[in-house]
């Protein structure tokens, strides 16, 4: 249950706090201040229960509801936070790095389960750009836009029992929707059966198009349920 009282975060030259909404603006004691420079990411959950932030040094979540500390995580270079829409997991994102000699960084997009702290899954996440997954309403499907692909996951389960040459298990990737030059996708509001729309931007004298299909109906030359064309486009909301 979210608090009666609605909190407003504050950031400035004070550090960062909470207070509390009208009619008061006092400032509330469900959030410790953090008095230094370097909280610059945090956020809410959907329904206001949990808080999350960065201070530089370790990322934390806190229930507003009863005033407790949940989790803190070492993760100093921290910039994105945000919750999954059922505050099953809290996905965290930094700047994505590689060693001088040239070798694969490591993975710099983590999936933390919310109650039990564990790390469920970490990606390798270049840009800034469109970072976060996006799941369903009900947490039923998960998705990531990864190379000309968005990869789905059920049930928020990351990784299968399969076990690679290397010797690391293997995504539990349920479907993937393949189409050149991928630029964003959405998945629709609401229960089953989903949607999910792509968006490709236009190049070489080619227009812009948005495709909308119904989960898991990827397959085929008619497989999408409706096809956009536009020019003079950056982007879609």
């Amino acid at each position: 249950m979210a608090p009666s009282t609605p909190l407003l975060t504050v950031r400035g030259s004070e550090g960062l706090y909470m207070v509390n909404g009208p009619p008061h603006f006092t400032e509330s004691t469900v959030f410790p201040r953090e008095s230094g420079k370097n909280c610059k990411v945090y956020t809410f959950s959907k329904d206001g229960t949990l808080f999350a932030w960065g201070n530089g040094e370790k990322v934390n979540i806190i229930s507003v509801t009863n005033k407790g500390l949940l989790h803190s995580f070492d993760l100093p270079k921290a910039v994105c936070l945000e919750f999954s829409p059922k505050n099953t997991i809290l996905a965290t994102w930094q700047p994505y790095t590689t060693s001088k000699d040239g070798t694969a960084g490591i993975p710099n997009l983590q999936l933390y389960d919310v109650k039990t702290g564990t790390c469920l899954k970490s990606f390798i996440q270049k840009k800034m750009q469109n970072w976060c997954p996006s799941w369903s309403e009900d947490e039923t499907l998960c998705a990531r836009n990864v190379n000309n692909e968005v990869h789905f996951f059920e049930n928020n389960n990351f990784i299968g029992s399969r076990v690679s040459a290397s010797g690391s298990f293997l995504d539990t990737i349920t479907n993937k929707l393949h189409l050149q030059k991928i630029n964003d996708f959405v998945l629709s509001p609401g229960p089953q059966p989903y949607k999910v729309a792509v968006y490709v931007p236009g190049s070489k004298g080619a227009p812009s198009f948005v495709r909308l299909y119904q989960y898991p109906n990827f397959a085929g030359p008619h497989a999408a349920l409706a096809n956009k064309s536009f020019f003079k486009a950056d982007k879609v909301t």
